[in-house]
């Protein structure tokens, strides 16, 4: 749980500080970066609600939870965490696929004009969000609300919750196979990436370019080493019941979270403008924050100095009256 909610926690306070510094920097691929800022910030707070209502619902025994509207908001919460990962999957897609165009037009490069306009990045995310939508159509028929059994656990520590009505998630499929579907896509771009990648290996122009490729590859390999187990997983839940599964399902999404933070970390670390951004906003944090202590010491040392003052003139008083 806190571990679950300190990711959470970050992931929003993150996302929310690199959508603002894309948004003054404001450039086709920004905009495609704060597109993707934006999904995979909709995917922490929706966690955060997830496991808090868990957590309300499995270990506080909370009956309000078990209500048909609030249960349904979980359906929805389940339904929502899914597209927003698909969305996060289709972004690291599209920017292979602009990077993998970028490096084959160097060969051929003309002009120091930017062939990924703002028309083109329009029509990118159009792409993008129109797919998720439509790949994702067998995902709304996947989990209903269901009236279930009393949970005995809540039912022995709280006897008055026995005879309440209680509604659960039912799940028909899994919907993180289709996201296994999209590794096997993207195992088959990582050595496109590479062969195209390598012509221009011993040009001292490009180390910059190569250095970029080697990151998108590096983010592409974390998207199959998270995403492809879990749709592994869903096949053979789909066949028999797996042991532990609430706890690996749980896991899955720490990891999923934990990754998200990482991969657009690492994005934006392939700009060196965007990481100058960064270290500036870090700079003023640190700095503010030095300022505020060196305020309150020196408020603590002037209230010592005051309180020792009247501690000497008390003692002087009754030296005094002694006298």
């Amino acid at each position: 749980m806190p571990l679950a909610l300190g990711l959470c926690l970050a992931g929003i306070i993150g996302h929310t500080i690199a959508i603002g510094v894309l948004s003054r920097m404001l450039n086709p691929t920004n905009l495609l970066l704060i597109s993707m800022s934006c999904s995979q910030l909709v995917l922490c707070i929706n966690f955060l609600y997830s496991t808090l209502y868990k957590y309300g619902s499995d270990q506080l025994c909370l009956s309000v939870l078990w209500s048909f509207e609030l249960t349904s908001s979980l359906l929805i919460s389940v339904n929502l965490s899914v597209i927003v990962e698909m969305c996060g999957v289709f972004h690291v897609v599209a920017i292979s696929i602009i990077r993998y165009i970028t490096i084959s037009k160097l060969s051929k490069a003309t002009s120091a004009h930017p062939w990924f306009t703002y028309q083109r990045c329009w029509k990118s995310l159009g792409i993008i969000y129109g797919s998720v939508l439509f790949i994702c159509i067998p995902l709304y028929f996947h989990s209903q609300v269901v009236e279930a059994v009393e949970d005995e656990s809540c039912v022995s520590r709280y006897p008055y919750l026995s005879g309440r009505i209680n509604y659960r998630l039912s799940f028909a499929a899994n919907p993180l196979l289709q996201l296994a579907n999209f590794c096997v896509l993207l195992v088959g771009s990582l050595q496109k990436i590479r062969d195209m990648s390598s012509r221009f290996a011993s040009v001292a122009r490009d180390r910059q370019h190569l250095r970029t490729t080697k990151i998108i590859l590096v983010i592409m390999s974390l998207f199959i080493c998270v995403e492809l187990p879990q749709g592994i997983i869903a096949v053979i839940q789909g066949i028999t019941i797996i042991p532990y599964q609430d706890f690996v399902g749980d896991l899955f999404e720490m990891v999923t979270l934990l990754t998200s933070c990482l991969i657009f970390a690492l994005f934006c670390s392939m700009n060196s403008t965007l990481r100058t951004a960064f270290y500036e906003k870090i700079c003023i944090v640190r700095v503010i924050w030095r300022r505020s202590q060196s305020v309150v010491k020196s408020d603590k040392m002037k209230h010592d100095f005051l309180d020792t003052e009247t501690r000497t003139l008390v003692e002087w008083n009754t030296q005094k009256t002694d006298l």
